[in-house]
């Protein structure tokens, strides 16, 4: 729809937003060659930086955001939000998060395993035991336990 554009940023001292739109709802979608996020984030740049003319110690604070108690910073794997496995560190989808210290994810992930697989056109099936070697691969695949649990 592209008809509202907002961007709204904060330090210590101050929190200022700005609103591009119509009172009759019409496209922001496209204005030369920035598209409607880019035009308003130029906006608010340079009203920050005119601000920044008359009162930097207000816009430019020395101090940063203090860590607020009860905010935790945490890995957890980007496919579940559960605590990286050594399949998910391997697989590079281990990601980094603040969270509330009540709701930090304690289960390891159990979404990706490493075993032999299948493939059959473009999907890939874990291997039974009893699939020839010869017509598997090894390597990491979606635990089938996993997508159970999600459906």
């Amino acid at each position: 729809q592209y008809i509202d554009s907002w961007f709204v940023a904060t330090n210590p001292n101050i929190t200022f937003g700005i609103w591009r739109g119509y009172d009759k709802p019409k496209s922001l979608k496209t204005y030369g060659s920035m598209s409607y996020s880019q035009r308003t984030n130029n906006l608010w740049a340079q009203l920050m930086n005119a601000a920044y003319k008359i009162k930097p110690e207000l816009i430019a604070p020395k101090q940063s955001f203090k860590m607020p108690g009860g905010i935790v910073r945490r890995s957890y794997c980007a496919v579940s939000g559960m605590l990286p496995s050594a399949v998910c560190s391997k697989a590079g989808l281990v990601e980094s998060d603040y969270f509330n210290v009540n709701n930090v994810p304690t289960k390891v992930d159990d979404s990706l395993i490493e075993g032999n697989y299948v493939t059959v056109g473009d999907k890939k099936f874990l291997a039974l035991d009893s699939t020839p070697k010869e017509f598997t691969q090894f390597g990491m695949i979606l635990n089938p336990d996993f997508i159970k649990r999600m459906v």
